[in-house]
């Protein structure tokens, strides 16, 4: 399911997530954002919803009407800029098997929700797999994606520090220190 740039920056190995950008092209095939979230919500392509969980997520002054992730990405692509390489950015929590699912998904949102939608002004949808569900060991872990401009109001601006060089140090580093503080 590669379908984005992934930022190779190496961690400290008690900080697991993974961070990349999705752009208009990756490996000679053609991207876009409802494709890229489509593919993380059904990722059995059943044509219904078959991740474990997923939300939406907008900064406070958002109109409620994108509160819905079919909506958003009409009113992204309907203001990308012409030639706009970079379409969002992914990132991905990874939880330890132990961790309840209900608990991994409400403290990663939490996170992402204040260290990344409140603060950066980023919307975006936030999407549960288990893949033990499905009889694989990959840990749990949930994906946030960031639409790649900043979102005020209903107006798709300037492009999110999320999506530049740098990002996954500056999201783990975060992410790191929330985990101390609500552990």
């Amino acid at each position: 399911m590669l379908d984005y740039a992934p930022d190779r920056t190496k961690l400290p190995s008690t900080i697991d997530i993974g961070h990349g950008v999705i752009q208009a092209e990756y490996l000679n095939r053609a991207n876009n954002v409802a494709a890229a979230i489509n593919r993380r919500i059904d990722p059995h392509a059943r044509g219904e919803p078959t991740c474990y969980a997923y939300k939406v997520l907008l900064p406070p002054n958002a109109p409620d009407a994108l509160d819905d992730h079919h909506a958003l990405c009409a009113r992204f692509e309907a203001q990308m800029i012409p030639a706009q390489v970079d379409l969002m950015s992914v990132t991905t929590f990874r939880h330890p098997h132990e961790v309840p699912h209900h608990l991994a998904w409400r403290r990663t949102l939490a996170f992402i929700g204040e260290k990344c939608v409140d603060h950066f002004h980023v919307a975006g949808i936030a999407i549960q797999h288990v893949p033990g569900l499905a009889s694989r060991d990959s840990k749990p872990h949930i994906h946030f994606l960031a639409f790649a401009r900043i979102l005020r109001g209903s107006t798709f601006g300037s492009f999110s520090p999320l999506v530049k060089p740098g990002a996954k140090a500056l999201v783990g580093k975060e992410w790191a220190a929330w985990l101390k503080v609500h552990p």
